[in-house]
């Protein structure tokens, strides 16, 4: 079974848990059930293992090279580096039975191909070479995506998936907005007027529309342009630990620590915030202990914000969207949303990948609330208007296929091409005969028009012209064809931008 998971953070934190869980021995050791893999990072003894989690770059690489691991597998060792005579065979989509998609909702680059790819799995009952094609159990897993989109999208030859509604449970999440924040903490926010007034923060810029081509046909996510106020979320965060301290007889800060978690959108924002909280030690801020969590952040350091904190201290999470799905802290009582996430989107007017802080979708909202009712009840505190939120936030937040450089996206369609060709003229006919020759090269027009949100197709023609201005593909036939050229090929293995 493979799980695979957005970010690895969370791929390496649920191997964990479901290992003790399953009172086995730790991913990695010898004889454990459980184990994951994710770049730079392999902890799983294939004699054993038969759960996997692993990010889904991970799973993407195994199905662009489906007749390799793609870097998944390989030989295994034991504990002390040595190489075992009995080495299984290697991770690949053949040897995998149930295939889990979790967190489908935020519909990265990456699971679209992917989901792409096994939709041709399901719709191919062969390979080119006539054998029999193993096509795993897929599982699509979210907690706030509708599934009838991947229902039509996955219904191949008349046979729809089926969709199974699990009801969580969550404790009662009490949700405050602005102006119950600002009174709590008995200030007003910096920055609110021309943020949530029209034509401020959340106006579409220019550049919104040219890096769409199509104006508000994709339906970005409006940008947050206004700076966050550091002293006021200090301010609330010490009303927060100051009023639950003095229910609680002075002690810890409620029951099970009653630790915050601050959603920002970026390392820079932690940085600056826990900046702040550092010049104010006094009051309720002074017993706080501040934990990052972001990408940046070192393995073993993220871990601190798993931990329970230290006797008569408040674990204080500063946090990006990291921990909004997947990683759960199970000692949060307190949330403060700033409702805002930063999104890579890309400009092909200046071929540039601009990295934007844009307000979150209410989906986003709703799942960062609940991380403060997963063990008891909590409170969250939103840091925007309610009436902003219902009338200028989207419901969801928009793929990022149509906001996102297509240039590695592109790259990998003709690698896979490059392996089906070679396979298919390497592949005999049951009645001896070469197959028929393979089509001169690869349409990636083709090809993502049939992904379950088609980007658009100004981005696509910038992104062909770029890798071509690079010398990374070029055309054959009618010129709507590519073929990857030795550099491009040697690009596509590499896990960054063709630039």
């Amino acid at each position: 079974i493979v799980v695979t998971q957005p970010r690895r953070v969370a791929a390496v934190s649920l191997a964990r848990r479901v290992a003790e869980e399953r009172g086995c021995p730790a991913p990695g050791k010898s004889g454990s059930g459980v184990g994951y893999i994710v770049r730079g990072d392999r902890r799983a003894d294939l004699r054993s293992c038969r759960i996997i989690f692993v990010t889904i770059g991970v799973l993407l690489r195994m199905l662009v090279n489906d007749g390799g691991d793609g870097g998944a597998g390989g030989q295994t060792q034991d504990i002390d580096g040595s190489e075992e005579d009995d080495t299984p065979p290697p991770l690949t989509i053949h040897t995998i039975s149930h295939l889990i998609l979790d967190e489908t909702h935020e519909r990265d680059v990456s699971t679209d191909f992917a989901l792409t790819l096994l939709r041709s799995m399901l719709a191919s009952s062969s390979s080119p070479s006539g054998r029999k094609r193993h096509v795993p159990r897929l599982v699509l897993m979210s907690a706030t995506a509708s599934s009838e989109m991947f229902v039509d999208y996955l219904t191949v030859a008349g046979r729809a998936p089926s969709a199974i509604d699990v009801p969580g449970r969550i404790f009662p999440v009490a949700t405050n907005w602005l102006r119950d924040c600002e009174g709590k903490a008995r200030r007003a926010m910096d920055g609110k007027l021309s943020s949530f007034s029209p034509g401020g923060g959340e106006g579409r810029s220019r550049s919104d529309e040219t890096a769409t081509g199509d104006g508000d046909a994709a339906g970005l996510s409006p940008r947050a342009r206004e700076r966050i106020d550091d002293g006021f979320v200090v301010a609330l965060i010490d009303r927060i630990v100051r009023d639950d301290r003095s229910k609680d007889g002075g002690g810890a800060a409620a029951t099970g620590s009653g630790a915050i978690l601050v959603f920002l959108p970026g390392a820079g924002e932690i940085e600056s915030l826990a900046g702040a909280m550092k010049k104010s030690p006094g009051g309720g801020v002074g017993v706080c202990d501040v934990v990052k969590l972001h990408s940046g952040v070192p393995s073993r350091d993220q871990e601190r914000a798993f931990r329970p904190p230290r006797e008569g201290r408040v674990k204080v999470v500063l946090s990006t969207n990291i921990a909004e799905t997947s990683v759960t802290i199970p000692d949060i009582t307190h949330v403060i949303d700033t409702c805002r996430v930063k999104e890579s989107r890309y400009n092909p007017s200046t071929r540039i990948r601009e990295l934007t802080t844009v307000w979150t979708s209410r989906a986003s909202m709703t799942q960062r609330a609940g991380r403060a009712g997963r063990t008891s009840g909590g409170t969250c505190w939103r840091l925007c208007p309610e009436d902003f939120a219902m009338e200028g936030m989207l419901d969801q937040t928009a793929p990022e296929m149509v906001r996102t450089p297509l240039d590695e996206l592109i790259l990998q369609i003709l690698l896979l091409f490059e392996q089906r060709r070679d396979e298919q003229r390497m592949a005999v006919g049951c009645d001896g005969t070469k197959n028929h020759p393979p089509p001169p090269g690869a349409r990636p027009l083709k090809f993502l028009s049939m992904t379950p949100t088609p980007p658009p197709e100004r981005s696509l023609a910038q992104a062909c012209r770029h890798l071509l201005d690079v010398e990374a593909v070029r055309t054959v036939d009618d010129g709507e064809s590519f073929r990857l050229t030795p550099l491009g090929f040697h690009l596509s293995k590499l896990p960054m931008d063709a630039k």
